[in-house]
């Protein structure tokens, strides 16, 4: 009771510091597409096939299985071999002269990585083989286009073993739309211009290239996978550029690329310090004009330059994130108490400890010492705040906290899944995580992160907007394996008042020796648990959970 005195007597002296959280970048795992690069040439007695297996980047894809057919015109299958793909993704395949064979075409499945495939051309034995190929004219990669470009100049490549020059070539869209036409020069190439208007929006596509040949040369096509992409542009305005600490600070912007607004897009609003990570203050949608705003605080105690940002983090390849430019605010202290008001606490506090350390302390009771706010229970829910009546959201997020101490868990896998559709993502340091645009559905939202508890929850699409904000709260599995020691640890401490201020070594070394042997390997057990890297597994917890209550048993049966 004297205890509870002085903390309420000296609690004007005490400061809290303001928690700090630093960020990562979410990641998002989807399927990689694959393409498949055939080239034919005749033989004495056989055709020979070789080609390439790459992912959409260009790379190599090593030892996997690719199927290549060889059919009539009527489409019945002439012959087939199953090959797999050496170190540098290469494959190979030879077939005997058949005239009625017209048509090649190569399969490969995929697999839990890369998508599959399957590309087809014409065979005509009669006339030499043309490969082509279609890089951007500047030598960069042909993975992504920008749109906010006014054209792109791309370069066609014809080889044959009768030349390439002389063919002409068509480009197109993954749809049939015709983007470019040329003719090959005495080297083989053609570079064909396209303007940005007439690709489409941002998104993902094929771009095919073909040429029907001449006489000398056959029929050929290829195929590249390419992204469409626009960057966008975030606004921030945060008013006033002064106020006290606890103060409420309106922040208000909007999102928009080169053709317009980008609508229902999540954003989130930042306060960051010199020398410290950044700070999630709250997450804001975006109306039908792109715009957002909200009210938020800076906290309590602060004071100084304080800056803050916005920031919109894509999950879709062909939209990347952006964030604003920094705004500063000035945090002016609340006027101060009148100096002598000052000197009233610390005399109070000075009073209080002579008056308590002329007394002896009491021992210390079990009761004071575990009378403790109980935490914040593990599971998942969503906000209690709602949209307006008859909102009807379909974007997801929230943040992932430590049950127990309440501080942001990052890098933690946040899974959600709609029957065979999978969506994944991880938690930011600050434990912020958000998806958008998701399908009508009851989706399964599954949370793991390195030593804790996994979670997971139904989350209805569309829904009325608690979803936007939801909390995640895992507890941590050292903190459980010492919550199932705390039975043993009562019965071993003399006295069983001890338990909760010694280490479990310390208990172990200070309890009755014929109870030392029994508690010896479960308290080794909790040790490492506890302390020692890596994180426990939950077999392990509940292993010590199961041998704590065996070892509790015994102990009251002495």
């Amino acid at each position: 009771m004297r205890a509870g005195y002085i903390a309420l007597l000296c609690a004007p002296m005490l400061l809290a510091a303001p928690p700090s959280t630093v960020r990562a970048q979410p990641v998002v795992r989807v399927r990689a597409e694959s393409r498949i690069e055939l080239r034919v040439e005749r033989a004495p007695g056989e055709v020979r096939v070789t080609g390439v297996l790459r992912d959409d980047r260009g790379e190599p894809l090593a030892d996997q299985s690719v199927e290549v057919r060889v059919s009539d015109a009527a489409g019945r299958m002439v012959a087939r071999e199953v090959t797999r793909t050496g170190v540098s993704g290469r494959l190979s395949a030879r077939f005997p002269v058949d005239p009625t064979a017209s048509r090649l075409s190569a399969t490969f499945s995929g697999d839990e990585r890369y998508r599959g495939v399957d590309v087809a051309q014409q065979l005509d034995l009669g006339r030499a083989h043309v490969r082509l190929g279609l890089a951007r004219d500047d030598g960069q990669r042909l993975d992504r286009l920008d749109l906010d470009l006014e054209s792109h100049e791309l370069r066609v490549r014809a080889e044959s073993a009768e030349g390439g020059d002389g063919l002409s070539v068509t480009l197109r869209s993954e749809v049939g739309d015709l983007l470019a036409t040329g003719t090959t020069g005495a080297d083989g190439t053609a570079v064909l211009r396209v303007r940005s208007e007439r690709l489409g929006p941002p998104a993902a596509d094929r771009l095919i290239v073909a040429t029907d040949g001449d006489e000398r040369r056959a029929r050929a096509q290829t195929e590249v996978l390419v992204v469409r992409y626009r960057d966008a542009t975030l606004s921030l305005e945060a008013t006033p550029s002064r106020l006290e600490p606890g103060a409420a600070l309106r922040m208000e912007g909007r999102l928009y690329d080169r053709a317009g607004p980008l609508p229902r897009r999540a954003v989130g609003l930042f306060a960051e310090r010199r020398h410290e990570p950044p700070l999630l203050l709250d997450t804001v949608l975006t109306d039908r004009e792109g715009r957002f705003a909200r009210e938020v605080t800076l906290g309590e105690g602060s004071s100084g330059t304080v800056g803050v940002r916005a920031r919109f983090t894509s999950d879709a390849p062909w939209r990347p994130s952006a964030e604003s430019e920094t705004a500063p605010i000035t945090l002016t202290p609340p006027s101060a108490a009148p100096w002598p008001w000052l000197l009233v606490p610390m005399a109070l506090c000075a009073l209080a400890i002579f008056w308590v350390s002329r007394r002896s302390a009491p021992e210390p009771t079990r009761a004071s010492i575990t009378a403790v706010p109980p935490p914040a229970p593990p599971g998942i829910e969503a906000a209690e705040r709602r949209g307006a009546r008859g909102a009807a959201f379909r974007d997801v997020g929230g943040r992932v906290l430590d049950s127990d101490s309440g501080t942001a868990i990052a890098a933690a896998v946040v899974t959600l899944r709609l029957g065979d559709a999978t969506r994944e993502t991880r938690s930011d340091a600050a434990g912020a995580f958000s998806f958008s645009q998701l399908a009508e559905g009851e989706h399964r939202l599954s949370v793991d992160a390195p030593g804790y508890e996994s979670r997971d929850a139904v989350v209805p699409i569309p829904h009325g907007g608690g979803w936007l904000d939801a909390r995640v709260r895992l507890r941590s599995l050292r903190e459980l394996a010492v919550r199932h020691y705390a039975s043993v640890a009562e019965r071993l401490a003399p006295g069983r008042r001890w338990w909760a201020l010694w280490t479990p070594r310390e208990l172990l070394e200070r309890a009755r020796r014929d109870a030392r042997a029994e508690a010896t390997s479960l308290t080794e057990a909790v040790e490492r648990a506890a302390y020692a890297a890596p994180h426990p597994s939950p077999e392990d917890v509940q292993e010590i959970g199961r041998r704590s209550e065996s070892v509790s048993r015994s102990l009251d049966a002495r």
